[in-house]
């Protein structure tokens, strides 16, 4: 049975505001329920209404609230969405090749000089909320950094029916506000010389607390920072091999009084270099292998 009706998915996307987004969301997405109607596959259900009735684009969207043509992004999560569904009853989507990966239970608790402090635990309440088949949440500390990373990777075996949810919808949940956002190419050494990873770098702010993250989705080998970018090759590999598997991979320290950006990120950085190598085993993802001593 769907846990999102058609009658509720329509109601949710056409009540109050228009739309989903704003700098703080539109809607209710505190729940596994609530992100279903907000995106995958409750947004479908609002674009087949807008199909039929173009109108309909101002009761289902924000286009009533713009003052230029922008989109963001919901007609393409709306078409991924609907594909999905509609991929299997259409004979269009392969079986599902096989999914190899060591669960985060055996993730290293030593990264170079980086040392795990040990490993967190999510309430019930925001497991549900997440719905990860596996995650790894813990702080890495390096003799020399002045400050923790905290590493957060969220693995999802099957993101037909919700799956990974972006950071800059969940931040201001917290509290926190976006000082910066930006996706950025962070250059990281490794066996086959500097290589890149597409990442979203921001700057979060609460109070007088500032803190520093770099997130991605990691898509089967793929650093996409852009979420609708994921839903994307979600539908790709759905259709060409049955998986629908990916990751959130996220990374965050505080910038300290009296501390730059830079030196913040420097430690970002530090672990991210040491952490790449490791991934693969544990999402499937794409990075050389290091050198064999």
């Amino acid at each position: 049975m769907s846990l999102v009706s058609r009658e509720e998915a329509l109601i949710y996307h056409s009540r109050e505001r228009k739309g989903k987004l704003e700098t703080m969301p539109s809607k209710p997405c505190s729940t596994q329920k609530e992100l279903s109607m907000a995106y995958t596959p409750g947004v479908a259900e609002a674009c087949r209404e807008i199909q039929k009735s173009p109108e309909d684009v101002y009761k289902y969207t924000n286009k009533a609230n713009l003052v230029a043509v922008v989109s963001n992004g919901s007609a393409v999560l709306g078409l991924v969405g609907g594909l999905m569904i509609a991929a299997p009853a259409l004979g269009l989507q392969r079986e599902a090749e096989p999914i190899e990966r060591t669960p985060f239970a055996a993730f290293p608790g030593t990264l170079g000089e980086w040392r795990a402090t040990g490993r967190g635990t999510l309430s019930d309440r925001v497991a549900r909320t997440l719905g990860a088949d596996d995650y790894i949440l813990t702080d890495f500390v390096h003799p020399d950094a002045t400050a923790p990373v905290n590493f957060w990777i969220a693995w999802y075996r099957d993101q037909r029916d919700g799956g990974v949810h972006s950071p800059e919808i969940c931040i201001p949940g917290g509290g926190w506000e976006i000082d910066a956002l930006e996706a950025v190419p962070v250059m990281i050494p490794s066996a086959e010389g500097r290589l890149p990873v597409l990442l979203n770098r921001v700057v979060i702010r609460k109070g007088m607390s500032r803190q520093l993250a770099y997130y991605w989705f990691d898509q089967r080998g793929r650093h996409i920072a852009s979420d609708i970018s994921a839903k994307g090759w979600l539908l790709w590999d759905a259709l060409t091999t049955g998986r629908s598997d990916g990751a959130l991979i996220r990374l965050i320290t505080p910038i300290l009084p009296n501390e730059s950006e830079e030196t913040a990120e420097a430690r970002l950085k530090g672990l991210l270099e040491q952490a790449m190598p490791v991934l693969p085993t544990y999402i499937d993802t794409d990075w050389p292998a290091p050198e064999k001593g």
